[in-house]
């Protein structure tokens, strides 16, 4: 009965070790690369402030409070990084 149950409790460790352990430390890593990637590439990529006071300076006043108000400053490197990562974990067919 003993051997039995100790068979089973070494067979259930054994799956947790090769299945979930070992694509737990594969995917922390896969999210380490995308994360570390995304953060290098937005750091590449320049956005220059005269292509975007030549776009603005035509909208009109609410259109920007609206902007102001919605933090686009903020938000639009989040909506880019997370299209790059949508793009490399689709590409990713480990990941994705």
């Amino acid at each position: 009965m003993w051997s039995l149950m100790l068979s089973l409790l070494f067979y259930a460790l054994n799956w947790v070790v090769r299945a979930v352990m070992f694509k737990a430390v594969l995917y922390i890593a896969l999210w380490y690369f995308t994360t570390e990637a995304c953060q290098y590439l937005l750091t590449k990529i320049e956005f220059g402030g005269e292509g975007f006071q030549g776009a603005l300076s035509n909208v009109n006043q609410y259109v920007v409070y609206f902007l102001v108000a919605l933090k686009l400053d903020a938000g639009l490197p989040m909506i880019i990084s997370a299209m790059m990562t949508r793009f490399a974990i689709r590409r990713l067919p480990i990941i994705g």
